[in-house]
């Protein structure tokens, strides 16, 4: 009996899908917004280079589950290209996210039978890829976790008491996955469930394709299995995929300047993330990886940190990634139908999905929090200044502090110089984290009501270092930023 081939994601089904990834954005979004301050600052601190080194290394991902595709199918057709394993990892991609996260296997299954890949082998072929992806995301925790159990034990015991549900719910499916692929009884067993299915015509017709499908994936996985080069192959380029994968916390982390982290812990650590959210209920990807990042990363990070980096982490794996594969499916529909005329309509569709992505991503890397002076300025009446020289981590003597007025020269020249600052947050870090390892001076400006009420507490370093309220800022200046601020202050006061 013959199968027809899975159909592309419809128009209708993908824009209901977008619609539906939107909202759970905006779920998401919502539940951040007492820390969107915090998490805009640190992404805006990042420069151009440092984005598109993220984004970079997040577009390998599914650039390699193509080199995967393409030696797995290699097994069973000799003349597949690599531009083909890579357009098949794009229309995975693709069709995971709009069929919110059941149509990767049928998109590829229906990409692979257009380039002459019988529909049994295809689902067979992807399936057994995603066996392979499973083994590899479990091999890759266990092992980062045998070398660094220790550490883990005794600094987070949350992450640990997840772990053995993690490990029964990855490891039943793997196991059942693969005893269906090559058990000869499992599949005995498929088959007689099967004569339970209803005797309508519909369903007979479902449990005759189901039948040959199970038929072809036994034959296809027994054959791929056989070739250990090839399986040896795979699993390799699968440990190369999530090691990409797994370095953009640590790039994130590094790159925002927070915790101490060594690379190896990054790892054990989103592997394990990885590894959890395997094991949680999700739509189209989202939900699990951010259940499961917080609940990981909680335990190292500060709130807001962690939402700043799994936000980075997110855009660079998730967000743009699908962007990418919106032209990425499409490309290879024309490398398909030799540009059809009908592809200038679902052209559309990928247009919309890419500006909708990519303004999304902008707004979240280049928004910032600023601060503003001025206001808190205005409201005073009265200032204190304190000069001071700090020497090897411990204050001096060395101290001058004086009160100034709202009607004195000082008080108004100071007011002007930081009424026309541009100051954003960097992070959530206190003033009690900066110390020196070598002289610095500093200027402290603060700012009071009639009701000697503190308004605003500055302090600018001779280093360029500068504080607002206890939070580390970056200034900028016409001519310069925080150097060129202590110059002018400390002029003022001397």
């Amino acid at each position: 009996m013959s199968q027809p081939a899975s159909a592309a994601p419809s128009r209708k089904k993908t824009v209901i899908s977008l619609l539906v990834l939107a909202a759970l954005t905006g779920i998401i979004v919502l539940l951040f917004k007492d820390n969107w301050a915090e998490i805009t600052a640190a992404l805006s601190q990042l420069s151009a280079w440092q984005v598109l080194v993220v984004l970079a290394i997040g577009l390998s991902y599914p650039l390699l589950e193509g080199c995967v595709a393409w030696v797995i199918v290699r097994s069973r057709i000799p003349g597949f290209r690599l531009w083909q394993g890579i357009d098949t990892a794009w229309c995975g991609t693709f069709g995971n996210v709009v069929t919110l996260g059941a149509g990767a296997v049928p998109v590829q299954t229906w990409y692979l039978h257009r380039c002459g890949l019988p529909v049994g082998p295809g689902v067979g072929l992807m399936t057994l890829q995603y066996v392979f992806h499973k083994t590899t995301v479990l091999l890759y925790a266990t092992v980062m976790l045998l070398f660094q159990h220790r550490w883990l034990a005794a600094n987070t015991t949350g992450v640990m008491n997840y772990l053995p549900m993690a490990y029964a719910v990855v490891a039943a499916i793997i196991v059942v996955l693969v005893l269906v692929c090559v058990s000869p009884l499992v599949q005995d067993l498929a088959r007689w469930l099967m004569r339970l299915l209803p005797k309508t015509e519909k369903w007979q017709q479902r449990r005759a394709d189901w039948q040959q499908q199970l038929d072809v994936l036994g034959e296809e996985s027994r054959r791929l299995l056989a070739d250990k080069p090839r399986c040896a192959e795979i699993l390799a380029l699968q440990a190369v995929k999530l090691f990409g994968l797994f370095c953009l916390p640590y790039l994130c982390i590094r790159f925002m300047g927070l915790s101490p982290l060594s690379f190896l812990q990054v790892q054990l650590l989103t592997s394990l993330m990885l590894f959890l959210s395997n094991a949680l209920p999700n739509v189209a990807g989202m939900g699990s990886i951010e259940t499961a990042f917080l609940l990981v990363f909680g335990s190292f990070l500060e709130r807001g940190e962690v939402m700043s980096v799994m936000m980075l982490y997110r855009i660079a794996s998730y967000y743009v990634v699908f962007a990418a594969s919106t032209v990425g499916f499409f490309i290879a529909q024309r490398h398909l139908t030799d540009l059809e005329p009908a592809m200038k309509d679902k052209s559309i569709l990928s247009r919309f999905g890419i500006v909708i992505l990519v303004l999304l991503a902008l707004m979240l890397i280049f928004s910032s929090a600023k601060i503003d002076l001025a206001s808190s300025i205005e409201a005073s009446t009265q200032a204190s200044v304190r000069v001071e020289h700090i020497q090897n981590f411990a204050r001096s003597a060395e101290m001058d502090g004086q009160l100034l007025s709202a009607d004195d020269p000082a008080y108004q020249q100071i007011a002007n110089v930081l009424s026309g600052l541009t100051c954003v947050k960097r992070f959530n870090q206190q003033y009690s984290s900066y110390s020196h390892e070598y002289p610095v001076d500093s200027v402290t400006v603060s700012y009071y009501d009639d009701a000697e009420n503190n308004n605003l507490l500055f302090t600018v370093y001779s280093d360029g270092t500068a504080i607002v309220n206890s939070q580390f800022v970056k200034i900028k200046t016409p001519k310069g930023g925080a150097e060129e601020v202590y110059q002018k202050l400390a002029e003022i006061v001397k």
